[in-house]
């Protein structure tokens, strides 16, 4: 903008007035969080672009936006599925203005709707988009092919063409898998169980062959197994011999 002249003419009273009426129409801003409610998900944003004006006396002037209270978080999301971030104060956003007045959009149920209003593209319209963060604060753990979903130096997981890597893009320890693991473990004690040796009971003169199995102490839900032998002849006490 330029200060009006002490006689302006036509053009530039017009100029002046269109100038004016740009300021006024808001679009996109930058912004900081003041404050964050995670109930309802609203933040106190603060707009990070000062704005020209023209004072009284026909100067420019530029001021500092204030801050705008109640702002939406627009958060990726569908009815049922969604993509949230942890807010904090000084987290960094983009302000979409609506065109229009959102109050009674935002209060009804996602239908078509009347305004109410005949307000345009004013700041207190505004949706915070969790994004647009200056270069000297670009994204040191940003990849080139994977896409990644977690902290910056912190836990990650990255989704590759091939496969999904917990905790990070090469993750020292490897996660063990429910079913696969169940399975597994169902093999063992499958064999376990099944185990037994050949095994010759010494009784008096007599030889029984047998098969012996140990006791085992009740684990993953397996109830104990005896040791399976034939009973031996009379009142006798057995000496049990194993042989391989």
């Amino acid at each position: 903008m330029t200060a009006i002249s002490r006689s302006p003419d036509l053009a530039e009273v017009l100029r002046i007035a269109q100038d004016q009426r740009q300021s006024e129409i808001h679009t996109h801003l930058p912004g900081r969080v003041e404050s964050y409610n995670l109930a309802t998900q609203k933040a106190d944003i603060k707009p990070l672009l000062k704005t020209n004006l023209v004072n009284a006396d026909g100067n420019d002037v530029i001021e500092e936006l204030p801050v705008i209270p109640s702002v939406p978080v627009g958060f990726f999301r569908t009815a049922n599925a969604f993509i949230s971030f942890p807010m904090k104060k000084g987290d960094l956003v983009t302000l979409l203005i609506i065109e229009r007045s959102i109050d009674k959009y935002t209060h009804g149920k996602g239908v078509v709707t009347d305004p109410g209003d005949t307000r345009m593209h004013q700041l207190i319209d505004a949706v915070a988009l969790p994004c647009l963060y200056p270069f000297d604060l670009s994204l040191a753990d940003a990849h080139a092919d994977n896409l990644v979903m977690g902290f910056d130096g912190g836990a990650q997981i990255h989704v590759k063409s091939g496969g999904i890597a917990l905790g990070a893009e090469s993750p020292v320890d490897h996660v063990a898998l429910a079913l696969l693991t169940n399975a597994e473990l169902q093999v063992i004690v499958t064999a376990f169980l099944n185990h037994g040796h050949n095994t010759t009971a010494t009784v008096g003169p007599s030889a029984v062959p047998g098969l012996v199995s140990a006791p085992i102490t009740p684990a993953l839900g397996v109830p104990p197994v005896s040791a399976i032998i034939p009973d031996p002849p009379g009142d006798v006490k057995s000496n049990i011999v194993e042989s391989e």
